[in-house]
């Protein structure tokens, strides 16, 4: 069946997505608790297809058939972000079920297939209402197509409340080359910190990773080749994270968000 809507303000879209790996299965159901900003969930959909699924996977947007976990903290050694410390899956987003991702802007979306599409006829933003502190942040699916023209971006936001400069990862292109950045907004400007010229937005698979840390952000597009931004950043934290999607038409088809010591 497939859903078809034209976004409203704080309309919410459809998604699953995975409570913290330390809330227990209180009721011995197979489904997971209740987190922040996360909702229960049952057992019932595999993002990556290794035969493990997401709300029992240490790594739910990476395919590892053999769930090795050395530090036994909840987090695959594929997407650890520090072995040895004491990380946590703090949402996993798939969009497969009612969740509580708010969702505001121009793009007509489509909910089909497990995946989220934009057609990229305008600029949408996408809340994620998960507290975050050290943390890496995870988006993947397809860029379908780019325009020739116009303000082209795909965002990762920490929302720092009313704390400025704050810090963000992106994919931006506005007249010539296309760039992955780390970059601040100051409260009157934003400001790439550090860039990756990519010349243009690349098309098919990708992924978009923010790691942010007290003192350091790195921004990884990986798509057919791998780009990295990385900067030395005042980071404090954030209450929510915001995702920017701005003239692509997209298919996003997970949302990963692992905590850090």
């Amino acid at each position: 069946m497939l859903a078809i809507l034209v976004v409203a303000t704080g309309c919410r879209f459809g998604f699953e997505s995975r409570a913290p790996a330390s809330v227990d299965d209180a009721a011995g159901d197979g489904a997971q608790a209740d987190g922040p900003g996360a909702d229960a969930i049952s057992c019932t959909h595999d993002e990556d297809g290794d035969g493990v699924l997401d709300c029992v996977d240490v790594c739910p947007h990476i395919a590892d058939a053999t769930q090795q976990d050395s530090d036994s903290d909840g987090v695959g050694d594929i997407c650890d972000p520090d072995l040895g410390g004491a990380n946590q899956i703090l949402a996993f987003v798939a969009f497969t079920e009612a969740g509580s991702l708010v969702l505001t802007g121009d793009d007509t979306l489509q909910e089909t297939g497990e995946k989220l599409h934009l057609d990229g006829t305008g600029r949408t933003v996408g809340v994620l209402a998960v507290p975050v502190g050290n943390v890496d942040v995870v988006i993947g699916g397809r860029i379908n197509s780019v325009p020739s023209s116009g303000e082209r971006q795909l965002a990762i936001f920490p929302d720092p409340g009313s704390n400025q400069p704050f810090f963000y990862s992106d994919i931006y292109q506005l007249t010539g080359s296309a760039s992955v950045h780390v970059a601040q907004y100051t409260g009157a400007t934003y400001t790439p910190i550090d860039s990756t010229n990519l010349g243009s937005i690349p098309t098919g698979a990708f992924s978009l990773k923010m790691h942010a840390r007290a003192t350091q952000m790195t921004t990884t597009l990986a798509t057919a080749q791998t780009a990295v931004a990385n900067a030395t950043v005042a980071y404090t934290g954030s209450s929510s994270l915001t995702f920017v999607f701005s003239l692509l038409d997209v298919d996003i088809e997970y949302i990963a968000v692992i905590g850090a010591p």
